[in-house]
């Protein structure tokens, strides 16, 4: 799950075509009417463009409203996991650990991409909270992986901490 499902989160995290750029700046004008003009647009293509920028926005001035109409999605999975990651990258960023206990209705790989982002964030802020998680995971490589980066965090934070106290 490791660096290819972050390279996954990374590439819906960004507007990458010239509608998606279009959509994003429309969408961060006001996310809620976005998401009601995307949802009724027939073109498949466009609806999953505007929906995806649409969510993203709302994410990140409203969480909770994010959350209620991911739940709502009308897309399949694959197309989901397009609309959701960005959304899910944003979300992570507001609350990780929601996101972390919100994931089990999200197909695979969108579970992967919410599970990654948010625990990347919840090991930034709270490498503690990251750790009592990981303690919860069955053994395994996605346990080990999640364990080195909640090490890795500790031990900037630590580098952080000495750097200040020098600097005294």
């Amino acid at each position: 799950a490791g660096p290819a499902v972050a390279g996954v989160a990374a590439a819906f995290a960004a507007p990458r075509s010239a509608l998606g750029l279009a959509a994003q700046r429309w969408a961060d004008l006001d996310p809620r009417p976005a998401i009601t003009v995307a949802r009724a647009v027939d073109d498949e293509r466009l609806r999953l463009v505007l929906e995806t920028a649409a969510l993203r926005a709302l994410a990140r001035i409203a969480p909770d409203e994010a959350f209620a109409h991911v739940a709502t999605l009308r897309s399949s999975a694959s197309q989901q996991l397009g609309v959701l990651g960005g959304t899910l990258v944003e979300l992570a960023r507001a609350d990780p650990e929601r996101l972390l206990t919100a994931t089990a209705g999200l197909p695979t790989d969108a579970r992967r991409i919410a599970e990654q982002a948010a625990f990347q964030q919840l090991a930034s802020r709270d490498p503690a909270a990251a750790l009592r998680y990981v303690e919860r995971m069955p053994l395994g490589v996605e346990r080990q992986a999640m364990t080195q980066l909640v090490a890795r965090k500790m031990l900037e934070q630590l580098q952080e901490a000495l750097k200040l106290g020098d600097a005294k």
